[in-house]
């Protein structure tokens, strides 16, 4: 199963990714303090940087030069063992 490692506020925490949940949702559900405001992907509070491994959205589209995502707009490539999300770094 996949992982995340999520990088907020000087501390990592890896957890297991949920086959069709977003990146958001993921540290949500693990308690994870990630920012967060609309959920819809308007207001851009969730922005991180990704340091390692590949996201997509829910529609499929996937761009690997993407560095910046929306983690209420993307989940872990089905492909992607380890996902490193970083909120310190945007």
């Amino acid at each position: 199963m996949a992982r995340i490692e999520y990088r907020l506020g000087g501390v990592s925490t890896t957890v297991l990714a949920g086959e069709q949940e977003s990146v958001l949702d993921c540290a949500l559900r693990n308690n994870i303090p990630a920012p967060y405001s609309c959920l819809e992907g308007v207001c851009q509070s969730c922005t991180a940087s990704i340091v390692k491994g590949e996201v997509e959205t829910f529609s499929g589209g996937f761009d690997p030069n993407e560095k910046q995502v929306q983690t209420c707009q993307v989940r872990i490539r089905k492909s992607c063992e380890l996902l490193v999300i970083d909120y310190d770094k945007t």
